[in-house]
């Protein structure tokens, strides 16, 4: 198996300069985006262990959700992260998770093609890193 920037995340834990990822597609793909030593990543306790969703949800249902992330993952050329983990990105400076949230969705939002491909949304959230973190000081 080869590695992946998933498997160099940092172990979280649990310090305030993290902002978790909700458990949407487009949220994996800032995860992967982050620049390298900004995502981290920590095990999810056995009870929410229903797949990288985190809802009790049926095996038949969790693995169609799962598909369906990984297959909008594939189409933007992101492996699929390893399932059981909650995702982290590094805070920018001064920064609140609905500030960071909003920069990098318009980011995507401002160049939204009309296919609406998951490929196409790589470039406006590598954009809106470097703005993130260039502020970073």
């Amino acid at each position: 198996m080869n590695a992946t920037k998933w498997d160099a995340a940092a172990e979280y834990t649990g310090a305030d300069d993290w902002i978790a990822m909700t458990e949407i597609g487009l949220d994996y793909l800032v995860a992967y985006h982050a620049p390298d030593g900004n995502l981290a990543r920590s095990p999810l306790p056995p009870e929410l262990r229903t797949g990288r969703h985190g809802m009790p949800l049926g095996d038949s249902d969790r693995e169609t959700l799962d598909e369906d992330t990984d297959q909008y993952l594939a189409d933007a050329g992101v492996p699929a992260p390893p399932r059981d983990f909650r995702w982290y990105v590094r805070r920018p400076h001064r920064m609140t998770d609905k500030q960071f949230f909003d920069r990098m969705y318009s980011a995507v939002h401002a160049d939204w093609p009309d296919d609406n491909r998951p490929n196409h949304h790589l470039l406006p959230l590598e954009r809106a890193y470097v703005d993130l973190y260039s502020d970073d000081v």
